[in-house]
């Protein structure tokens, strides 16, 4: 291979390249990187955001469990209190039914 007959130069053609369009083109790429690291930003943001509002459900869920679950203990609790009564009253009937006394 003679030399300066290979074209297999990584880097651009500088012949071509004024100093300006240089300068455009390395602006360009700072812009495209600060473009492409903004949207990064906007999607960690957008899913942090999604994450936040996740664990507020959550929290709501959570409230709403326990407040039903307060709900259901109370009513348990008249029900249970019921249900000892009538076994109370049953335990008190079949002792009077064996001792009539």
């Amino acid at each position: 291979g003679a030399p300066g007959s290979s074209d297999a130069c990584a880097c651009p053609p500088t012949q071509e390249e004024t100093p300006a369009q240089r300068a455009e083109r390395l602006e360009e790429a700072k812009l495209q990187a600060t473009m492409e690291q903004l949207e990064e930003v906007r999607a960690e943001l957008a899913d942090a955001r999604k994450r936040l509002e996740t664990a507020e459900e959550e929290r709501v869920a959570v409230r709403e469990a326990e407040r039903k679950l307060f709900e259901v203990s109370e009513s348990e609790v008249d029900t249970l209190k019921a249900l000892e009564l009538k076994v109370t009253l049953q335990q008190r009937t079949v002792e009077v039914l064996k001792d009539p006394e």
